[in-house]
């Protein structure tokens, strides 16, 4: 992924966490829908190359609302 090393710390959700567990299975829910098989791609490489414009959009894009926390973003 563009802009990321593994000299970079990870963040993982906790274990037996819902409400962290969630926001993760939520990420993977919007990529999935909006990124992934939006629309088709010729090959793979195409479709991970179109990883951080995704991303981009996503985050510059009007803000997107939870009911609970306001704007979020990825």
């Amino acid at each position: 992924m563009a802009g990321w090393s593994p000299e970079q710390d990870r963040t993982f959700t906790r274990p037996y966490r819902p409400q962290t567990n969630g926001k993760a299975e939520r990420m993977v829910r919007t990529l999935l829908g909006e990124w992934a098989y939006a629309r088709p791609f010729r090959d793979t490489a195409e479709r991970i190359s179109l990883l951080p414009v995704f991303l981009d959009f996503y985050n510059r894009a009007p803000p997107h609302v939870s009911p609970m926390r306001g704007v979020t973003a990825i």
